[in-house]
C-alpha cells in the first residue's frame, strides 16, 4: 500500500478532507472526529484492504498516519 493511498483510506473513513493536512497532522490526538467507533472503522478498513490482521496491541497502537504506515508497511508515493 502506497503512503498516498493508505492517506486516502483514513481520510475516507474519518470523513475528513485531508488535502490540507500534513502526515503528522493525522492523529487522534490532534482529530476530535477520530472516535472510538471510527477507530474500529478504520481498523476493518485497512485489514481489509491489506488482507492482515492486527493484534490488540497493535490496534492500540495505530492512532496516527506515522504509526499505521509502520504496522501496514505503507511506502513513500
Amino acid at each position: 500500500m502506497t503512503g498516498q493511498k493508505l492517506r486516502e483510506l483514513i481520510c475516507s473513513v474519518l470523513q475528513i478532507d485531508g488535502s490540507g493536512l500534513k502526515d503528522g497532522d493525522i492523529d487522534q490526538s490532534k482529530l476530535r472526529v477520530w472516535d472510538s467507533l471510527r477507530h474500529l472503522r478504520l481498523i476493518v478498513a485497512l485489514e481489509k484492504e491489506t488482507q492482515k490482521k492486527f493484534t490488540a496491541k497493535q490496534i492500540a497502537q495505530m492512532v496516527s498516519y506515522h504509526t499505521i504506515a509502520q504496522e501496514v508497511g505503507a511506502t513513500r508515493s
